[in-house]
């Protein structure tokens, strides 16, 4: 059986919250793996089978990254860095020739939430902040046109500025929910009358396939387990957001195959077999 260790930011509070990775846990543990969770760089003392890099912020400290190093098997070792303003193809300057709307985004994985947690509880402690400036965005405004946002928008290093560009049909606003773990994976879009869609807040929801353009910008960015938001706008498949921390999923009453039970072996998958193996 494997050692699994979690690695989590040491302000994450991996054991109060809730994550779609704990939920995989009972899976592992009836199977007769162990798991253990760091919350911070684990010491060189250390050992583990395979490591899930679970650090909730956009961009990882090199000391994480250092630490896991040495271990023959990590989960997410290969993206350190999911910020809009890194891995966004729609994003745009105020001098490009783009004359659609926009939309008004944190640079930062889930509007800026988890580093404005950490800085929180980094004070709380008597710490210094680990994101100093770091703040939470908590709508996406939307413009008919660049010449419409807020000079001072463009001077924020924390804001990203893309391209709007809509999946919509007569139903509303579509977006696609790719949850995956190595081999195994899930997707559905929702649909809301709300532009910006949420699982909280769409009406609609279907099972659907996985654009193959869309593995392959998983392959781009390097992702094993995660999630993935695109749209189809114009016939093609856009990705919108990546999570490497991704939360836990619905309830679901009916006979369909919950998402954990669905994810969870693919923990044997990449144990049995080379690395990685899509």
């Amino acid at each position: 059986m494997a050692r699994v260790l979690v690695v989590c930011h040491a302000y994450d509070a991996f054991r109060e919250r809730q994550w779609l990775l704990q939920s995989m846990f009972p899976h592992w543990l009836a199977q007769g793996h162990e798991i253990r969770v760091c919350e911070g760089p684990p010491s060189a003392t250390a050992v583990a089978d395979i490591v899930f890099l679970h650090v909730d912020c956009s961009l990882i400290p090199e000391a994480y990254l250092e630490a896991v190093q040495r271990f023959p098997r990590v989960i997410n070792g290969r993206v350190d860095d999911i910020r809009k303003s890194t891995l966004s193809r729609l994003r745009i300057a105020p001098e490009d020739d783009w004359q659609g709307p926009v939309i008004v985004k944190s640079a930062l994985n889930c509007g800026g939430v988890p580093e404005t947690w950490h800085n929180t509880r980094a004070r709380q402690l008597g710490q210094p902040e680990p994101h100093p400036g770091a703040r939470v965005l908590p709508s996406y405004p939307i413009y008919r046109h660049v010449s419409e946002v807020p000079p001072a928008v463009w001077t924020m290093p924390s804001i990203c500025v893309e391209k709007f560009l809509p999946d919509q049909d007569a139903r509303g606003y579509w977006t696609h929910f790719w949850l995956f773990f190595g081999d195994r994976g899930r997707c559905r879009r929702f649909c809301s009358p709300n532009p910006v869609v949420k699982a909280g807040n769409a009406v609609l929801a279907e099972t659907v396939a996985v654009p193959a353009s869309i593995r392959a910008e998983r392959d781009r960015i390097g992702l094993d387990y995660g999630k993935i938001d695109f749209v189809i706008h114009g016939g093609e498949a856009i990705v919108v957001d990546v999570n490497r921390t991704p939360g836990p999923t619905p309830v679901r009453g009916g006979p369909e195959v919950g998402t954990p039970e669905l994810l969870a072996p693919g923990l044997d998958d990449l144990l049995d077999g080379p690395w990685p193996r899509w």
